[in-house]
């Protein structure tokens, strides 16, 4: 039987737009792997800070896995890196949205919402109902820390806005639910636990624009067209790439624009290991100030340490990867 908030959704849901539930974690990834889903779909945009195009083509085309997390476990202790501990403290979120906005009905969504003719998807994370107007809304529940929300989250008047990738991602979600209204969750741990709820305009030319960009990035994976790369940030995802040589040489010498890049390359690197050597050569001339002394007090405040640290024997296991080198001019 269907609850409040689902039996609203169920009537509210736009043509066009089909939906599953969520069962289990597997069924789940593999309805998103079709998709272009509104956690990621700012990437088509230049706007998401951890996926780039490129990253989302490999993603999507099967070149690199999807992202699994593990949290950091010792005897005594268990660390969470910030994708789990999402998944840890959200289930918090509904209980203090109901202490805050205590007129309205929130649940976890509990379903995957798709566009068939788009390609696109998502999972809200709640459904909810303001019954002072009786409309349909989606939440989106995002965690951080103190640090990070000071830096990426407060204006410099002191407002709260959430960043653009998850303005996009609220977007995305009212639309393919059929909601009146989105709002942003974030809860910031710290000294105090903190919930701040953000009210989301839905822009309706964003997501115009959005089935403009996720048309064309399905036709390039279907032609088989990679989309350009971004240098600065794709890395990682070439390396994940081409993870092993084919044993076979490339011909590039007609490419005129190499042997500038090249020399780029060689004049950095020249800067570098000048600048490496000075900086050696000031933390030699303040390990001979500072002798057996393990610190000192600086003129205008500043301190440094030149402390005995000790580190355990480790056993680094072997591992295999491609390297990039470049031979002398000839």
């Amino acid at each position: 039987m269907l609850s409040k908030c689902q039996t609203l959704f169920s009537r509210k849901m736009p043509k066009g737009i089909v939906r599953h539930p969520v069962v289990d974690r597997a069924t789940w990834l593999a309805l998103r792997r079709q998709d272009v889903t509104a956690s990621v779909a700012a990437a088509l945009l230049g706007e998401h800070p951890y996926t780039t195009r490129m990253g989302l083509h490999a993603l999507k085309t099967g070149q690199i896995p999807d992202a699994e997390v593990d949290p950091v476990v010792t005897e005594n202790s268990i660390s969470l890196p910030p994708m789990l501990r999402g998944t840890v403290l959200e289930p918090v979120v509904p209980t203090l949205i109901q202490m805050l906005r205590p007129n309205w009905t929130v649940e976890s969504c509990g379903w995957y919402y798709r566009e068939p003719s788009t390609r696109l998807g998502c999972t809200p994370d709640l459904l909810a109902i303001d019954h002072s107007t009786k409309k349909p809304g989606i939440i989106q529940v995002k965690t951080t820390d103190q640090h990070t929300f000071r830096n990426a989250w407060r204006d410099e008047d002191g407002s709260v806005q959430p960043p653009i990738f998850i303005v996009i991602q609220a977007v995305i979600e009212a639309i393919l639910t059929g909601a009146a209204w989105a709002q942003v969750a974030i809860m910031v741990s710290g000294s105090t636990l903190d919930l701040h709820l953000i009210e989301i305009p839905l822009h309706l030319g964003i997501m115009a624009r959005l089935r403009v960009e996720v048309a064309e990035f399905w036709r390039r994976i279907e032609v088989g067209e990679l989309p350009e790369v971004d240098y600065g940030r794709d890395a990682e995802v070439l390396a994940a790439m081409y993870r092993e040589d084919n044993g076979q040489e490339l011909d590039l010498r007609a490419d005129n624009r190499l042997p500038e890049l090249l020399a780029e390359r060689d004049g950095k690197k020249a800067e570098i290991k000048i600048a490496v050597e000075r900086v050696e050569a000031i933390d030699t001339e303040f390990k001979a100030r500072l002798g057996y002394h393990e610190a000192a007090l600086l003129a205008g405040g500043r301190r440094v340490t030149w402390r005995t640290e000790r580190r355990r024997q480790q056993f680094i296991p072997r591992s295999e990867s491609r390297v990039l080198r470049y031979s002398s001019a000839k």
